[in-house]
C-alpha cells in the first residue's frame, strides 16, 4: 500500500528495511501521526483508508 500511495520502500524482499521504516515514517508525517516507524494495526488501517481500500 505504500508504494501504491508514492512511498519508495524499495524492491519487496519480504523484510522490512530501513527504505521500508522511512517510508512509514514519511506517511505517518504526512498524516498526522506519531513517528515511529513501525508497522501497526493503526497503521494498516489508516494505509487502507488512505489507498481506498
Amino acid at each position: 500500500m505504500l508504494t501504491s500511495l508514492g512511498y519508495n520502500v524499495g524492491k519487496p524482499d519480504g523484510a522490512m528495511g530501513p527504505n521500508t521504516r522511512n517510508a512509514i515514517i514519511s506517511f505517518e508525517r504526512a498524516n498526522g501521526l506519531p513517528e515511529t516507524g513501525r508497522a501497526n494495526a493503526a497503521l494498516i488501517a489508516r494505509l487502507q483508508l488512505a489507498a481506498g481500500a
